[in-house]
């Protein structure tokens, strides 16, 4: 399977929790985690356009894009939830890490998408 697919059920994955965690806080409930999703709204939009350039050939601009993907990941999508520890904000231990390994995933396939570029089948 091409890495672009994966990614692609990365950011399906990432959506859909922080769908979940607004649902719930939307209806008065502890959210899974305290992202902040307007700002990660905004970085999952900038990363479907980063795959987007690699599903179009723009092979080093996507390279390019994955390598920052990894640093943005990997400090506010694995480092932070993992310095925060499974406190009172998360709603429980398991959301807690499901954001982490959720993230790990996706740092793990830019890790892969920056080395191989976007054509790579894994």
């Amino acid at each position: 399977m091409q890495i672009v697919l994966l990614q692609i059920a990365y950011l399906c994955i990432a959506l859909a929790f922080n769908a979940l965690s607004a649902s719930l806080a939307l209806a008065g409930r502890k959210p899974l985690a305290p992202t902040n999703l307007v700002a990660a709204t905004g970085v999952f939009a900038l990363y479907a356009l980063a795959l987007w350039s690699g599903h179009a050939g723009f092979d080093t601009a996507y390279r390019a894009a994955m390598l920052c993907f990894v640093l943005v990941l990997g400090a506010g999508g694995v480092l932070a939830h993992l310095r925060r520890g499974p406190t009172q904000a998360y709603r429980s231990v398991v959301a807690w890490m499901a954001a982490i390994l959720t993230n790990g995933m996706g740092v793990v396939l830019n890790v892969a998408g920056a080395l191989l570029g976007a054509r790579a089948v894994l």
